[in-house]
């Protein structure tokens, strides 16, 4: 049983000027307030910048930045209620974007309505937005508050003028939203619901901008694709295939993402220099960066390692990510993300034949603690994810037969990892959900260093 009080967000519908839906709204808001069990939250529509024209993904950055705020109280909400007036049989232009720029938000979740207007008290509208919200998979409330006349119904203070019937059928309502917000809080915590889609865009990081590196293909471009999917603007780092950077920008693009390309070849003095110049052409701030790009060195014992080989593994898998990283902390906004891709060899999974690989791994895990404190204060997370064997292209040739099969055994779940195991870590980390967490180290491996 969850006893805390519901999450109710009022939404005010109506942006047009004299409009009456603040009175409308301030007053139910009221009502709903003086409930032990409700906690209150009124979004009106005219202060978000979402207009009459639906949003796009390619909005300017302070627009999806303000929708990503929408975003986050419209998901934090356990019901909701949807002030609207009727606008030629219908409801406001305004209130349509709204819902559409969204939809998990609504999932499983009440909706109940308090309309006005003429004649028809706004119920016409309410009839549309009940399919609406149907498509939604969200519930609607069978009672509604509405009033007839409107323009008659309250006083100069902003209070009906019969304050008896509304306050009667507002105590209906809330007690109905009340009672389905309540169920369904408690199936959501405990039960999937069935009707979850892959592959659409989620809209949990609207408004935010991330930036991969190493995003042209394997667990990049797995991660670059993911962020996009979940509504974030994403950079697309690449060190010299421009193809495979074009390709990995065109599917996000064509699932319906932002994406743009950034080139800078790391390991070279001016790296992260080059590359930050090559993402302030595009962007004018960081919500979420991620280390990802690296190589393997030279796959040998020590005795096989070469000093150019090692200085080359340290200049890709160490000092870029921190040279990108220290630039990258005055560009990034309060309550943003680091979070790098590390390796399980850096903790109980020892490979004499990746020693160079895991030391210039093992200086990451360094810069997140350190990084987690000193950046904590503005409520950044500082994690890195700490993969196992993935299958990718970097391992081309070496997963097949024996070795693969070996490989496989290491695990409990008996297969390697793939890059979309790590890039749903790597969301998790930058959603809203992982916020209490930092300076941690998250173990993708499958189990195989238990």
């Amino acid at each position: 049983m969850i006893d805390s009080p519901q999450r109710l967000a009022v939404i005010v519908g109506s942006v047009r000027d004299g409009r009456l839906g603040p009175t409308v709204a301030t007053w139910f808001a009221g009502q709903a307030a003086a409930r032990p069990d409700l906690d209150v939250d009124v979004i009106d529509l005219a202060d978000v910048p979402i207009g009459a024209a639906a949003p796009s993904m390619s909005a300017p950055e302070p627009v999806l930045r303000a929708l990503g705020e929408l975003t986050a109280r419209l998901a934090a909400a356990d019901a909701f209620v949807v002030v609207t007036p009727e606008y030629n049989h219908s409801y406001p232009a305004a209130l349509k974007n709204a819902i559409d720029w969204h939809n998990q938000q609504f999932h499983a979740k009440p909706v109940a309505f308090v309309s006005y207007g003429g004649i028809s008290g706004g119920l016409r509208a309410v009839e549309h937005l009940r399919a609406v919200f149907a498509e939604l998979h969200a519930v609607t409330t069978r009672d509604t508050v509405s009033f007839h006349g409107v323009w008659e119904c309250f006083d100069g203070s902003g209070q009906p003028k019969d304050p008896v019937g509304p306050a009667a059928a507002a105590k209906t309502l809330l007690d109905q939203v009340t009672w389905w917000a309540r169920i369904l809080r408690e199936a959501r915590a405990t039960t999937p619901t069935p009707h979850e889609e892959k592959g659409v865009i989620m809209m949990g990081l609207t408004g935010k901008t991330a930036l991969v590196t190493g995003a042209s293909r394997g667990i990049g471009r797995a991660i670059a694709t993911r962020l996009a999917r979940e509504g974030a603007r994403v950079a697309v780092h690449y060190g010299s295939d421009h193809a495979a950077a074009k390709d990995t920008v065109a599917t996000i693009e064509a699932a319906g993402g932002v994406a743009f390309s950034v080139q800078a070849k790391l390991g070279a003095p001016g790296d992260a220099e080059a590359l930050w110049a090559g993402f302030d052409a595009h962007a004018d701030g960081l919500d979420i960066l991620v280390n990802n790009a690296g190589i393997l060195g030279d796959q040998t014992e020590i005795d096989g390692v070469t000093r150019e080989g090692f200085e080359h593994l340290f200049a890709v898998n160490t000092t870029a990510p921190f040279f990108i990283t220290q630039q990258a902390v005055p560009r990034l906004r309060d309550s943003g993300r680091i979070i790098t891709v590390g390796t399980m060899l850096t903790r109980g999974a020892a490979m004499p034949r990746a020693i160079d690989y895991a030391m210039s791994k093992a200086a990451l895990d360094v810069l997140t603690t350190a990084l987690a404190k000193q950046l904590g204060p503005r409520g950044i997370t500082v994690n890195i994810v700490a993969p196992g064997v993935i299958d990718t292209d970097m391992h081309q040739g070496r997963l097949v037969g024996d070795a693969l099969a070996w490989l496989s055994s290491q695990t409990p779940l008996g297969r390697l990892g793939t890059p979309q195991d790590v890039a749903g870590t790597v969301a998790f980390l930058a959603c809203d959900d992982s916020r209490y967490i930092t300076g941690h180290r998250l173990d993708v491996s499958g189990g195989t260093t238990i």
